[in-house]
């Protein structure tokens, strides 16, 4: 196993060598380029050692077994890494976070601590998150983010790094069946990033409803942390009879984003195309997507706002 200090780790049968350990295109794991075979809890062009007033930060491991489980564990944890190697464009954020691999299971977990400080450098950010089985490419990875197996999104910067843990269970993934469910504070899902995560992922077997509980969806604490843009796809097991409908229980729901302010921020599709950028960022995106509907919702990007009584995909 390689550890890059890029947010990233790779499983090798050979010796691995400085040039991939390096690599810092974070578009790589939606490709066949190497590393193949890649965790990425967070994948950019992150400093190990010093930036401006930011101290050297550490990558640290260790195997215990977890009790709650009763199973052998590794964890590889990236302590105080400053999210970019530049402050000449703003103080990099020190980020921290955790790759859990499970012995018995096969699960592999990425956990999110503290990402500290007021600034952040806006020229160079544009992380990613995921995993990669050893082909790469379409539909041999998936984005942790947007849980799609043919977007790859590399819009993440510290200034939305995740307050939320993610988990890869070995198996193909069940649908979500027909029903009700709750997106906001309390609900089945917290935020609707991971609702269309798992939608993404998943699929469906019937008529789902996602009932939007909460005032305000934003990138703010208050606002469920929700990580800019909303990427849905071409779900799985939608029909003319299997429609999905995100809808506000109140009056309307307030769907805010500041977006990413990064220049180098990407969305690839297929073969790497550059789908969306930080010139043309939206705050919804939808590839291929079919019997969807946004019903009581405002869009609203910086001061840029859309009311959406019913909108259709």
């Amino acid at each position: 196993m390689a550890i890059s200090t890029n947010g990233f780790l790779y499983f090798s049968t050979v010796n691995t060598n400085f040039s991939k350990i390096s690599i810092f295109d974070n578009t790589r794991i939606f490709g066949t380029l190497a590393p193949n075979n890649c965790l990425a809890p967070y994948f950019d062009d992150l400093k190990l050692g010093a930036v401006g007033t930011n101290p050297a930060g550490e990558v640290l491991y260790k195997i215990f077994n977890a009790t709650a489980t009763n199973e052998d564990t590794l964890v590889i944890q990236y302590t105080n890494i400053s999210s970019s190697f530049s402050a000449l464009s703003g103080m990099p954020k020190q980020l921290n976070f955790q790759v859990w691999l499970y012995k018995n299971s096969g699960q592999i977990e990425f956990r999110y601590g503290p990402a500290s400080g007021t600034t952040f450098d806006a020229g160079n950010e544009s992380a990613s998150i995921g995993i990669e089985n050893g082909t790469g490419g379409m539909y041999n990875f998936i984005d942790g983010i947007a849980g799609s197996t043919h977007l790859g999104s590399a819009m993440l910067t510290s200034n939305n790094f995740p307050n939320y843990n993610i988990k890869f269970t070995p198996g193909t993934p069940l649908p979500i069946p027909a029903g009700t469910y709750t997106v906001g504070a309390g609900g089945a899902y917290k935020s609707l990033t991971t609702a269309i995560a798992d939608l993404n992922h998943r699929g469906v077997s019937g008529n789902v409803i996602f009932n939007l509980t909460d005032t305000l969806y934003s990138e703010t604490v208050e606002g469920g942390k929700n990580i800019f843009p909303l990427i849905l796809e071409d779900v799985k097991g939608t029909s003319s009879t299997n429609k999905v409908t995100f809808q506000s229980v109140l009056n309307l729901s307030k769907i805010v984003s500041v977006g990413t302010t990064s220049t180098n921020a990407l969305v690839a599709g297929p073969n790497l195309y550059n789908m969306i950028n930080g010139n043309n960022e939206p705050i919804l995106a939808l590839f291929g997507t079919d019997y969807i509907t946004f019903k009581n919702c405002v869009l609203q990007f910086q001061l840029v706002m859309c009311v959406l009584t019913e909108a259709f995909g």
